[in-house]
């Protein structure tokens, strides 16, 4: 029962219904699952055009890795990762100008890592 994880790393995320990667399966998935102790969650090379939601409610979530994926915005629900200390958004080329002012103001945000 991945449930209990308090690390989880994702590679070739895949869609089963386009053939390419996306992350309709990822969210689905966190959606029928919860994880309370989840810490780390290691999301690097996945072509990821999102942040699938349900990643916004990971309340306990202290490390985020979403580098080189193909992000096109972050939204404003990453706000309320409040206990988010290292953030990695190398990578992702299409948002490396456009980093939003809340990142920047998450309270314990001590480490982060992205394109300018």
């Amino acid at each position: 029962d991945l449930s209990d994880s308090d690390e989880l790393r994702c590679v070739n995320l895949m869609c089963e219904h386009v053939g390419e990667r996306c992350a309709c399966r990822l969210a689905l998935w966190f959606h029928r699952h919860e994880f309370p102790r989840m810490r780390t969650l290691i999301l690097r090379g996945n072509d990821l055009r999102t942040v699938p939601e349900p990643i916004c409610q990971l309340q306990n979530l202290i490390e985020l890795d979403l580098s080189n994926n193909r992000l096109e915005e972050i939204p404003e629900s990453f706000a309320r990762l409040s206990n988010l200390e290292k953030l990695d958004l190398r990578g992702n080329m299409k948002i490396r100008n456009k980093i939003p002012n809340f990142i920047f103001a998450l309270p314990n945000l001590k480490q982060f890592d992205y394109d300018q």
